[in-house]
Parts: structure tokens; sequence; C-alpha cells
């Protein structure tokens, strides 16, 4: 096997980890809409008018980032959207620790965060696991997805 083709290998890997953590995370807020609902309204971070729109609509956003990961089409588009959706998540969670707020972050079904006297220690621990979870695969497919590029235009 060439290195070439090790590397692709690699890529689409990468790719379809990426695919399935936004599938598994679009699936488990569509589960329980209601509930992701009222965790965006927690946050405090969107109009009142617009939270409803947003809470019912990024399930949707998610799983269509992850099912354009994982058939390949529009690859980059979906990866790049996927690090912009990773940067305004962990805004999100940094403006809701900085305010003292104690709250789940919305990445699975019920993913409950500590107590009240570990509130800090739970956002920082909820903020540092969906960066690692969301923002290494997204960066990797979308760098990954660069290299492929890059690599089929030079053989031409």
């Amino acid at each position: 096997m060439s290195r070439r083709a090790a590397l692709a290998g690699v890529g689409v890997a990468i790719r379809l980890t990426a695919a399935a953590i936004w599938l598994t995370a679009g699936a488990a807020k569509l589960v329980d809409l209601e509930h992701f609902h009222a965790q965006v309204d927690e946050y405090q971070l969107l109009p009142h008018p617009l939270e409803a729109p947003f809470a019912y609509a990024l399930p949707f956003v998610e799983l269509l980032v992850g099912l354009y990961l994982a058939i390949g089409l529009f690859t980059r588009a979906a990866a790049a959207l996927g690090c912009v959706l990773m940067v305004l998540f962990l805004i999100a969670q940094t403006q809701a620790w900085a305010r003292g707020l104690s709250l789940d972050c919305g990445c699975s079904a019920r993913s409950r965060v500590s107590r009240s006297g570990y509130r800090r220690f739970a956002a920082l621990r909820t903020t540092r696991h969906v960066l690692r979870r969301d923002g290494v695969a997204n960066q990797r497919a979308l760098s990954w997805s660069r290299c492929q590029r890059v690599t089929t235009s030079t053989e031409r």
C-alpha cells in the first residue's frame, strides 16, 4: 500500500469519526426537542423569539453535517460548518461558565452537569470534553479533505 493510499484511508476514517459524532449529537437532541429547547433557554444567550427556532433547527443542522461527512458530499463545507459550530458551542459554554451558570452542555440526550459546588469544574470539564470530542475530529476532517484535494490535483 502506498503512502498516499494510507493517508487517504486515514482521512476517510477521521471523516467518518466526525460524521458519527455529529450524527449522534443531532439524534440525541432530536429525541427530546423540548428538553433541548429548555437547555438553550437556560443559556440566556439568544433573544427569546430566536430560542425556539434555534433549538429546533440545530439538531437537523448537526444531522446534515454528519450525513454529508458520512457520504462524502460537500465534505469541506460540512467540516467547515462543523468547526464553526464548535467555536459557537465553545463560546456559549465559556460565557455560561463566566456568568457562574451550571448548565448541561446539550451534547447528548441528558448529560447532567455536576452539583452547584462543582459548577466551575463541571463547566471546564464539559468545555474540554466538547472541544476534544468535536473540535479535533472536525479540524482533522477539514485538513484531510484539503490534503486529498492537493494530492488529487498534483496527480493530474
